[in-house]
């Protein structure tokens, strides 16, 4: 939305050169973010792993 109104303000300006960077550096905040929620839980089932596996192989 803001680049709508940024090439509405400055016509000559080309916004579409200006947005690749801004995409890209909001898409790797994104995977940022995600990576720590997701790391967050896989840290939790990693830590029930060995309880699971004692428990298949108790008879």
């Amino acid at each position: 939305m803001a680049f709508a109104i940024l090439s509405k303000a400055v016509p000559k300006m080309n916004v579409f050169i200006l947005s690749y960077p801004m995409r890209l550096l909001c898409g790797m905040l994104m995977l940022a973010g995600f990576g720590t929620l997701m790391a967050r839980y896989l840290s939790v089932e990693f830590d029930q792993i060995p309880g699971m596996l004692r428990e298949l192989a108790a008879p």
